[in-house]
């Protein structure tokens, strides 16, 4: 248990750090990259949110001794593991559609130029 939770409680402080410096440093990146570097700050955002949810409950379950923790959303007791659950799931799912809109924008190199979308290697040949 104890492991899982010092776990989750140092994924939580390094995410969140990364959206930060993400945060602080956006005045660093070239004018056009910024388009990109916005979408990585919001998708890094969302994931932190959404396993701020997830791993955060299950953190405060911990600590109240057992996984079934509930909390009033509504007027109606909601297992707080599911909902964290939920919110990951939510979240998550806008993750890899802005990761999609990453891989999808052409990216500036200071060496090559601009490198296209339809240049760049794909996986399995898709796109």
């Amino acid at each position: 248990m104890w492991v899982e939770v010092s776990f989750n409680i140092l994924y939580l402080v390094v995410i969140w750090a990364l959206v930060a410096a993400m945060f602080v440093r956006r005045n660093q990146v070239a004018p056009e990259n910024q388009q990109v570097a916005r979408l990585f700050r919001w998708a890094f955002f969302l994931l932190a949110l959404g396993d701020t949810g997830h791993v955060g409950f299950r953190v405060i379950d911990y600590a109240d001794g057992s996984l079934g923790g509930t909390m009033a959303l509504f007027g109606r007791p909601v297992n707080m593991v599911g909902l964290g659950a939920l919110a990951t799931a939510i979240t998550v799912t806008f993750f890899y559609v802005l990761v999609l809109m990453i891989w999808q924008a052409p990216i500036t190199s200071h060496m090559a130029g601009s490198v296209p979308c339809s240049s760049r290697p794909r996986p399995y040949g898709c796109c």
